[in-house]
């Protein structure tokens, strides 16, 4: 402790900080708005960790055309605050959305997009008083596969997924978060 101007050492301790240039799988900080975002490519596993209930992680997935893009979303351990997770498009839009709390196993969503461009992953605390603990693992993986998924966004007559008569479609009704 502290007497006066004389400090008093108890223990002795070593403190080492390393630095690698080598990011590959881990969440890139700043990453709370598009551009900043951490880059992904199709398939590639990232680790991050949401610090405070106002932290939003976001990362970018750029895809040449129409497709589906599929995100897996599991964490180091479970927690009772747990996480909400989704794909958002370059204009905001919540295209789908999941809460995972708490996560004992691996969750997933899919949704379509409608064209080229770039949509973000985003990963937020399920709870507006206190952050989950452990780390999570994301993996935003693309495919070209149009048939049978909706396409976002679709949310007025001119955008609306095209039908014929018997054909089935999968699709999500997300809510902004």
């Amino acid at each position: 402790g502290l007497v006066g101007s004389e400090m008093c050492i108890r223990d002795r301790y070593t403190i080492v900080a390393t630095y690698s240039s080598e990011t590959g799988s881990v969440e890139l900080e700043p990453n709370d708005d598009q551009s900043s975002a951490t880059r992904l490519t199709s398939g590639q596993s990232i680790e991050g960790n949401v610090s405070s209930t106002d932290d939003i992680d976001l990362y970018a997935l750029t895809v040449d055309a129409a497709g589906t893009i599929t995100i897996d979303f599991s964490t180091s351990d479970s927690d009772r605050d747990g996480w909400i997770f989704g794909l958002i498009d370059e204009s905001g839009n919540v295209l789908a959305s999941r809460s995972c709390d708490p996560c004992y196993e691996e969750v997933s969503l899919s949704s379509g997009v409608a064209g080229a461009g770039t949509y973000y992953v985003r990963v937020i605390s399920g709870s507006s008083y206190s952050r989950p603990e452990p780390s999570y693992t994301i993996v935003a993986t693309y495919s070209p596969e149009t048939d049978g998924v909706e396409l976002e966004p679709n949310d007025d007559q001119s955008s609306a997924t095209r039908l014929t008569s018997g054909q089935s479609i999968e699709g999500n009704v997300s809510v902004s978060y």
